[in-house]
C-alpha cells in the first residue's frame, strides 16, 4: 500500500490507494472492524476519491506507530 501526503500546516493528511476489488468504504469499513483503524473513505470526497482511503495523522504519535504496526502486520483479506 503506497501513501502520498498533503501538508496542510498543522497537519498531515495522506492519501493511500486501496487494494483492487475493494471500494474505499468497504476498505475503511475493513480496517476499522479488523485492527481498529478509523480512515476516511476517499469517495466522502466525491467522484474522484472512490479508489483511496484518507487518513489524517492528528493523534500523538505514540498512537500513530501502535496503528502503523497493526497496519504492518495485517494479512489483507480478499474482498
Amino acid at each position: 500500500m503506497g501513501f502520498y501526503s498533503t501538508n496542510t500546516g498543522s497537519k498531515s493528511i495522506y492519501w493511500a490507494p486501496i487494494p483492487v476489488g475493494y471500494t474505499s468504504a468497504g476498505f475503511a469499513a475493513r480496517l476499522l472492524e479488523d485492527i481498529d483503524i478509523v480512515v476516511t473513505p476517499g469517495s466522502s470526497y466525491g467522484q474522484y476519491g472512490e479508489g483511496y482511503i484518507r487518513l489524517s495523522l492528528t493523534t500523538p504519535d505514540e498512537q500513530i506507530e501502535k496503528g502503523c504496526q497493526r497496519l504492518e502486520s495485517w494479512q489483507i483479506p480478499s474482498p
